[in-house]
């Protein structure tokens, strides 16, 4: 039943103009045109709530990636500040947290779901 608006709109209007011809007051299969006008448009706004959400959820996962990419940038930002203001061998520079090596996702495949992680 997964099926765009633009694919249901067309036998819609097909079922409705056809009913209307035959008879608009008549029941069929138990159903009035009222009635098959009222599960029709049922239809459509669920597809387009369906639709609407799938957008939001593209918006809401690019939002996700790119605040994502500036957390880790500020993550690695950070230990370079430490290391730069301390120096290497000294304690703040031992006992910071070292990150995973960021992975990007390859082509089209949505990006990790998993946040980098520290190692050590």
């Amino acid at each position: 039943m997964r099926r765009a608006t633009s694919e249901w709109l067309p036998p819609i209007n097909e079922y409705k103009a056809h009913w209307t011809e035959y008879g608009p007051d008549r029941q069929v299969a138990g159903k009035t045109l009222a009635e098959f006008e009222g599960l029709a448009e049922a239809v459509l706004v669920a597809l387009k709530e369906c639709e609407d959400l799938r957008h939001q959820a593209e918006l809401a996962a690019a939002r996700r990636d790119a605040d994502g990419q500036a957390l880790y940038a500020a993550m690695r930002a950070y230990n370079g500040y430490v290391r730069a203001m301390e120096g290497p061998g000294l304690e703040h520079v031992r006992t910071a947290p070292r990150l995973a090596k960021h992975r990007r996702s390859a082509g089209n495949a949505p990006p990790a779901s998993t946040p980098p992680t520290t190692v050590g």
